[in-house]
């Protein structure tokens, strides 16, 4: 019996849920019981516009990742508040296996600027990552268009 007090989607002080808490943490099993629930909305965004996609992906939290990816309200091409999409914490972290997934997503622009104006491959070019050898092979990607974002790396 489930407890009516209790609610799976009451956000802290940050905007964050007991399901981001759980991917975090990496708690697998905690996330997909909570996932499991229509009731909870895992693309809930916290109090700087960043859902829990965004995070598991800034994380390199595959198996999150692939759960969240799952559920159609998860949003992989929704920016946050800065106007970065999950892909783009991927890459900035260098997460090849989390950029690949994204990557495998139609819904997800990679070459869409962020507010400083930048696309993901410009991030990831910073970090020397494999990244931007994955960004690389995508068709659509302009390594002309894509300006060194390094200076810039305080504001991530």
């Amino acid at each position: 019996m489930e407890r009516e007090d209790v609610s799976p989607n009451r956000p802290d002080k940050n905007g964050r849920t007991p399901l981001w808490w759980a991917a975090w943490n990496k708690r697998v099993g905690a996330a997909e019981p909570l996932l499991e629930r229509e009731d909870v909305d895992p693309s809930a965004p916290d109090n700087n516009g960043q859902t829990l996609l965004s995070w598991a992906t800034r994380n390199g939290r595959v198996g999150v990742v692939e759960l969240l990816l799952g559920r159609r309200e998860a949003s992989p091409g929704r920016p946050d508040n800065s106007g970065r999409i999950p892909l783009w914490r991927a890459a900035w972290n260098g997460r090849v296996g989390v950029v690949e997934l994204l990557l495998a997503r139609k819904e997800v622009d990679h070459d869409t600027p962020d507010d400083d104006g930048r696309a993901v491959l410009s991030w990831a070019a910073c970090n020397e990552h494999e990244v931007v050898k994955l960004l690389l092979k995508e068709e659509d990607v302009s390594p002309d268009t894509n300006l060194c974002a390094c200076g810039f790396q305080d504001r991530m």
